[in-house]
């Protein structure tokens, strides 16, 4: 009997918890958290320098080619593969300091979208800006990507060269392995040095600047002030 009485009063426990946590539910905020199709309030800002980050070597060996290693995001997937936007998770992770849209270490615009209170018809617009600038971010990650690939073709090439010499018995493999040493040196000192970077950087930064405006476009007066009070504050942190 009094397990029974126990089994009632947590029954009715769960119910009138369940009725409060509802109650509180925002469904006036279209960018209210119970909305999961709602895409936005996810999203981050990455700085350029943080995106166009420069890939990684293998070392070059008498058994294999150097190979490329691609940096990770925040969650440990390649940018910039062939399977991968390079974006991180829903734009990427930054590192911007501290402040209150920046927080976790990063900018994040689901913040600022919530106080901005946009309207439905203002989410679907941010939405095609968001897909814009993801389209523009991975099309100048992939020059990066490609004009690196091209960088370890070519030491591969003199690998190739290199090992010719071993198989014909000209060059000892110990000769060879200090050869192949400072070829992959070399060749991470041209990745590192690899001019595409710095014009795929400023093409970000073009990326970004086309979406802010774009979003700007569509605020009223009084979430103007607002967004672009964020805008500079990114802005002048941006690397």
């Amino acid at each position: 009997m009094k397990i029974a009485k126990l089994t009632l009063a947590v029954a009715a426990l769960i119910i009138v918890f369940g009725l409060s946590s509802c109650s509180k539910s925002d469904t006036s905020n279209p960018l209210a958290p119970t909305n999961n199709s709602n895409l936005i309030t996810n999203q981050v800002l990455t700085p350029p320098s943080d995106i166009a980050v420069v890939s990684d070597i293998t070392e070059a060996s008498l058994e294999s080619p150097m190979e490329v290693v691609l940096p990770v995001d925040g969650k440990g997937s390649p940018m910039g593969g062939d399977d991968h936007d390079g974006m991180g998770d829903k734009g990427g992770m930054g590192k911007m300091g501290q402040g209150h849209h920046d927080r976790g270490g990063f900018f994040h615009l689901g913040f600022i979208f919530r106080d901005l209170k946009l309207t439905a018809d203002q989410i679907t617009q941010v939405k095609g800006f968001m897909a814009l600038r993801e389209t523009c971010q991975k099309l100048l990650l992939k020059q990066l990507r490609d004009s690196e690939k091209s960088i370890i073709e070519a030491a591969n090439a003199a690998r190739k060269a290199i090992m010719d010499q071993v198989e014909a018995g000209t060059l000892s493999r110990a000769d060879a392995k200090a050869q192949l040493d400072s070829l992959r040196k070399a060749t991470k000192a041209l990745l590192d040095a690899n001019p595409v970077r710095a014009t795929v950087i400023e093409g970000l930064k073009a990326c970004e600047d086309t979406f802010f405006d774009n979003v700007d476009s569509i605020l009223d007066s009084t979430q103007k002030p607002i967004w672009e009070a964020f805008v500079a504050k990114y802005k002048a942190m941006r690397k």
